[in-house]
């Protein structure tokens, strides 16, 4: 993730990201920034990457693990925190 602000790199697991609200607060520059989702990006990275990997479980019989519900659900939660990003506060 990068801050909108000052563009610097804000790790994943820092308190800035895992804090409560959509507000958060960047620790390299000390400005507010709104947490959002991508849901354009979210249905892009359905489509084009968990749907093969569950026709695989079709197509492949020993790949038929990825048909499962607990697959679904993995992928599901990885696209959403590839989708979340941060925009500037307007002022």
């Amino acid at each position: 993730m990068e801050c909108p602000n000052c563009h610097q790199k804000i790790p994943f697991f820092s308190k800035a990201v895992q804090s409560w609200g959509k507000i958060k607060v960047c620790p390299h520059c000390n400005e507010g920034m709104r947490q959002t989702f991508a849901y354009g990006k979210f249905f892009v990275l359905a489509f084009a990457v968990g749907l093969p990997i569950k026709l695989l479980g079709v197509f492949v019989p020993a790949l038929a693990f990825t048909k499962s519900s607990v697959v679904t659900a993995i992928l599901v939660g990885l696209f959403s925190l590839f989708c979340l990003r941060f925009k500037a506060l307007e002022s």
